[in-house]
């Protein structure tokens, strides 16, 4: 297993493991020291910080980010680390919460003595902690955040490798009108920046190719139930329902939808809707239809940016016995730490970030997910793709 440094406010991640039973075994402790086996390798570690939620509502979503951390670290180390320093991870939990987020970064970066962090999944959390290392001048790697504002504020340390709401919105548009006649659209979206971005992008091109928005729905992360939001849909005239929230919520407005017997397309967007998760998480039935947009398809090696990698990833991922549902999300992790690997070789070993930084801002390789090559602003390249379930399987939409 991948080393790993214990942040403080992680203890509580070893009864969500016992819920769950996932694969994987965690040692995690409240100490702070390294644990996992210590491979003997001729420089010192490379430290890296990570904050993901590990506890509360979207807790799996940054456990599987974390697990492709791991893989990361586990392959790199087996190949004799980066330039012979092993990979270690110095993990926080963030609850998904902008406050614990910068309590986090303050605790990798003062007291860990971190050089460069990865996270922080949710978009509220990641713009809490820009600041933080913009003012400290250590940079962040953001695997999953999507709204804009991460990347259009002017930050210098933030690099991230998700897509945008934007890119998201404009890389699928011409492929999902293509395929869907979508003239009447409705939004249910997760009320913080993640879903009000994902709302703002999409409104965006739905009216630059004819159609209207007709209702917009905004919804805590911790709310289960939607007959009343969906009963103004369905009075709205609406055809189509776009769902920008995490897996598990988009599951269950997908089945309250078909219990409404609503007759509108689905569509699920925001990056944290795999496919294969809605189907186990909704059953066959009620997900039969519904169209995703994915931001990478691992399951799929040959349609990835790095088939060889991806090849690698499933394999480590499949053997550790981690939940499939989880393998979209963990490809994010496992190319953050990619990404940061491979600046730290660009650097010649260096992870101090005066070589770190440029080194980050001249990458050109490919993840799995996409090809990894910073703008100006710090946002990479991305790639979209659309499925659907199609009796009972998710079907690559081309």
């Amino acid at each position: 297993m991948a080393r790993r440094v214990l942040g403080l406010m992680v203890g509580v991640l070893v009864l969500m493991l016992a819920v769950t039973g996932c694969g994987g075994e965690t040692n995690r402790q409240d100490s702070g020291q390294v644990t996992g086996e210590k491979e003997s390798f001729s420089a010192a570690p490379l430290r890296v910080g990570v904050i993901q939620p590990l506890s509360g509502p979207v807790a799996q979503s940054g456990q599987n980010v974390l697990w492709g951390a791991e893989i990361a670290v586990d392959n790199i180390n087996a190949e004799g680390g980066v330039l012979g320093r092993p990979i270690e991870l110095v993990v926080y939990d963030s609850k998904n919460d902008p406050a614990d987020a910068v309590n986090a970064a303050q605790k990798l970066i003062t007291g860990d003595r971190v050089n460069v962090i990865m996270g922080c999944w949710g978009s509220s959390p990641t713009l809490a902690v820009l600041p933080i290392v913009e003012k400290a001048g250590i940079p962040i790697v953001v695997e999953t955040s999507s709204s804009p504002k991460i990347t259009e504020q002017g930050y210098k340390m933030v690099f991230r490798i998700a897509a945008t709401s934007v890119q998201e919105a404009e890389g699928i548009k011409d492929t999902l009108f293509k395929n869907i006649d979508i003239r009447r659209a409705a939004f249910i979206a997760v009320n913080n920046d993640w879903g009000r971005g994902g709302v703002e992008a999409y409104s965006t091109i739905i009216k630059e190719l004819g159609g209207e928005v007709v209702s917009v729905e905004y919804v805590g992360e911790e709310v289960t139930e939607f007959y009343a939001q969906l009963t103004k849909i369905r009075d709205s005239g609406a055809d189509t329902i776009f769902i920008n929230s995490e897996i598990s919520q988009i599951a269950l407005v997908v089945k309250q939808v078909r219990e409404l017997k609503l007759p509108q397309n689905i569509i699920s967007i925001g990056g944290s809707n795999f496919s294969d998760a809605l189907i186990e998480l909704a059953g066959k039935e009620a997900a039969e239809g519904v169209w995703s947009v994915q931001h990478s398809v691992p399951w799929i090696p040959d349609k990835t940016a790095n088939p060889e990698r991806a090849r690698v990833f499933l394999e480590s991922w499949t053997k550790a016995n981690y939940p499939w549902l989880g393998v979209q999300e963990g490809v994010r992790g496992f190319d953050g730490i990619y990404t940061i690997a491979e600046a730290v070789k660009v650097a010649k070993g260096s992870d101090d970030p005066k070589d770190l930084v440029p080194a980050l801002r001249s990458l050109d390789f490919n993840g799995i997910a996409s090809r990894i090559k910073f703008n100006e602003k710090g946002q990479s390249e991305v790639q979209m793709y659309l499925v659907r379930v199609v009796d009972g399987k998710t079907v690559l939409v081309e």
